[in-house]
């Protein structure tokens, strides 16, 4: 029995000092909503490679250090209503390959998503947040548990709850089809640097689907070779 104690200790240890999901601050209501302007118009069909070349907001237009800190700016958009480029707040659809999925520590399921299958280096960010961290209900956000079980069991790891802090390496990229908000991630338009996990070099394109309601797979889940994950 005595040599049990040493295990028992470390699992105990683990479990009390282990910080769960919480939910984020800054502009989290933008990231857990959907625009009203937006909601109720079809998602625009945009290709993955566009999306990690979408021209960034106007800087003489909106002052980044103010959306991302002022709390009164908390529930504002990043948009313009006389223009009909994309924007913060629409929604939209891209196709492309799961590449890497992490659970992040504000609860985000965080997907690196390529234009090709064996292009690890290029890739789009989206996220699934948890429902129960959402700010406010909506009718298109209601699938979240139900759309992160299905990632968790067709590209977690067996046996394992859920997936890797770090990411878990998809080494199979499958082909799917996604739909959500396009966000632009302010934080890392001021603060530059790695935001991609692995090989993703995602430092220069700050624009992010978040949060994502579908994801439907474009392709059956490929029996290729796999694809080196670093």
């Amino acid at each position: 029995m005595r040599r049990l104690w040493p295990g028992l200790c470390l699992l105990f240890f683990i479990t009390v000092w282990a910080d769960p999901p919480k939910k984020g601050v800054d502009r989290w209501h933008v990231k857990t909503t959907l625009d009203s302007a937006a909601e109720h118009k079809k998602p625009a069909a945009v290709k993955s490679d566009d999306l990690i070349t979408l021209a960034e907001p106007d800087r003489h237009k909106y002052d980044y250090k103010e959306y991302q800190h002022n709390q009164s700016h908390q529930d504002d958009r990043m948009r313009d209503p006389a223009s009909t480029a994309l924007q913060e707040g629409d929604l939209v659809s891209t196709t492309g390959y799961v590449q890497l999925i992490a659970s992040e520590d504000d609860g985000d399921y965080h997907i690196q998503v390529g234009p090709t299958r064996e292009d690890r280096t290029r890739c789009v960010i989206v996220e699934v947040p948890r429902s129960d961290f959402l700010d406010a209900p909506d009718a298109k956000l209601g699938g979240l548990d139900a759309l992160r079980a299905k990632l968790l069991k067709n590209f977690g790891t067996p046996g394992k709850t859920d997936f890797s802090g770090s990411g878990t390496c998809v080494k199979h990229p499958t082909k799917m089809k996604i739909t959500g908000q396009l966000f632009y991630d302010v934080h890392h338009a001021i603060h530059p640097g790695p935001r991609g996990k692995g090989l993703c070099d995602a430092s220069h394109n700050f624009w992010e689907i978040h949060p994502v309601y579908a994801m439907t797979f474009a392709e059956k889940k490929t029996g290729k070779p796999e694809v080196a994950c670093k």
